[in-house]
C-alpha cells in the first residue's frame, strides 16, 4: 500500500474511530466547588493555654493571724497581767488572742486558673482558604480538558497538513482520468477564491493544460453558483460485465478489493474502473474527514476549555477556518 492510500485509510479509521461526545467530570475548568480546611492562624483563635494567671483573678490571698481578723481578742490589762482571769474583770489581766484570716493586705496566695491571650495559644479554629488548595472541583459537561484538546488539536493540525495536500491531488487525479473538462475548470475556480491555494491552482492549471490540451483560464465552462455542489461525486463510474454491473458508489476501499481480487489481471476494463473508482473512494474519504473535522470544530470553539484558554480558542479559530475552507471545495 502506498504512502498515499495509507493516509487515506487511516482518515477513514480516524473518522469512525472518533466522535465528539460530552463528558461529565470534575475538571479546574468547572470552578471551584471546596478548598482543602486545615487548623490555621488565618482562621483565627480557636483555644487559648490555661493557666494560672494575674488576668484570671485571685483565687486566695496569704493567711495570717492578725489582731485585724475577725475573732480576735484584744488584751484589756498590761501584759503579762497581774492575774489570770477567764473574763476581763477589775484586776483581771487577758491576753491578746489574734485568729487567722484571708486578707488582701497580705498578698497573693494564688491566681485563678483560666484561658486568656497572655497565657499563649493552644489551638487555631479550622476553615477552608483558597491557599490551602482545592480540595474538590465542581462537576460540569465539557466535550474535551484542556490537555485533550490540545492533544487532538495537534494531531489534527499535522492531519489537515497531509490532507490537504491528498484532497486536490485526488480531486484532479479523477476528473483527468475521467476526462471531466468541465468539472474540472469548476473546481480550480472554487479553489481560486479560497486563501493559501495559490500552489494548488498553479498545480491544476499544468494539469488541465497536459489533460486536455490548453489553457485552464481559456476555458468557457459555465460553473454552478452554488458552492455545495460536490464537483467529483457527481462522476458516475460503473463497468458493465455479462454478470454483473458494478457502480462504485455500492464499494468502499475496503469492499473494491475484495470484489476485484478475483479478476483477471489483464482484464483492461477492470482495471480502469479499479483504479478510477479507488480514487473517488478515496477523495470520498478525505471530503469525509473534513466535513467531519469541520463540525467537530464548531462544537469545541464553544466548549469550555476553548471559551476558558484564549491560547486553544486561537487555535481553534484558526484551523476551523482552514479546514472548513477545504471542506467547501468538496461541497458540504
Amino acid at each position: 500500500m502506498s504512502r498515499t492510500m495509507l493516509a487515506i485509510v487511516i482518515a477513514a479509521s480516524a473518522s469512525k474511530a472518533f466522535a465528539l461526545s460530552l463528558q461529565t467530570g470534575r475538571n479546574p475548568m468547572c470552578g471551584v466547588e471546596s478548598y482543602n480546611s486545615r487548623a490555621d492562624a488565618q482562621c483565627g483563635v480557636a483555644s487559648y493555654r490555661e493557666a494560672r494567671s494575674p488576668d484570671c483573678g485571685v483565687e486566695h490571698y496569704n493567711t495570717k493571724f492578725d489582731m485585724s481578723c475577725p475573732g480576735s481578742h484584744p488584751a484589756t490589762a498590761p501584759i503579762p497581767p497581774v492575774a489570770i482571769c477567764t473574763e476581763p474583770s477589775g484586776d483581771c489581766g487577758w491576753f491578746p488572742e489574734a485568729a487567722s484570716c484571708e486578707k488582701p493586705e497580705f498578698g497573693v496566695d494564688s491566681y485563678k486558673s483560666c484561658r486568656t491571650p497572655g497565657n499563649g495559644i493552644e489551638a487555631y479554629n479550622s476553615c477552608s482558604l483558597p491557599q490551602f488548595g482545592v480540595a474538590a472541583y465542581k462537576p460540569c459537561s465539557f466535550y474535551m480538558t484542556p490537555e485533550q484538546l490540545d492533544g487532538y488539536l495537534t494531531a489534527t493540525e499535522s492531519s489537515f497538513e497531509t490532507y490537504s495536500v491528498l484532497l486536490p491531488g485526488r480531486q484532479a487525479d479523477l476528473l483527468s482520468r475521467t476526462r471531466a473538462e468541465d468539472s474540472f475548470v469548476c473546481l480550480a475556480r472554487k479553489y481560486q477564491i479560497l486563501p493559501g491555494y495559490e500552489s494548488v491552482v498553479e498545480d491544476l492549471s499544468q494539469k488541465f493544460f497536459i489533460t486536455f490540451g490548453y489553457e485552464l483560464k481559456d476555458s468557457a465552462a459555465v460553473c454552478s453558483s452554488d458552492p455545495n455542489v460536490d464537483l467529483v461525486s457527481q462522476v458516475k463510474i460503473t463497468l458493465v460485465r455479462p454478470d454483473a454491473t458494478l457502480d462504485c458508489d455500492s464499494f468502499s476501499l475496503q469492499t473494491l478489493g475484495a470484489a476485484t481480487a478475483s479478476s483477471n489481471a489483464t482484464d483492461t476494463a477492470m482495471q480502469h474502473f479499479k483504479q478510477n473508482c479507488s480514487l473517488k473512494l478515496s477523495y470520498t474519504v478525505l471530503v469525509d474527514w473534513f466535513h467531519q473535522t469541520s463540525n467537530d470544530l464548531q462544537q469545541l470553539a464553544g466548549d469550555l476549555s476553548a471559551q476558558q484558554i484564549a491560547n486553544l480558542a486561537s487555535r481553534v479559530s484558526a484551523l476551523e477556518a482552514k479546514v472548513k475552507n477545504a471542506a467547501a471545495t468538496g461541497g458540504q
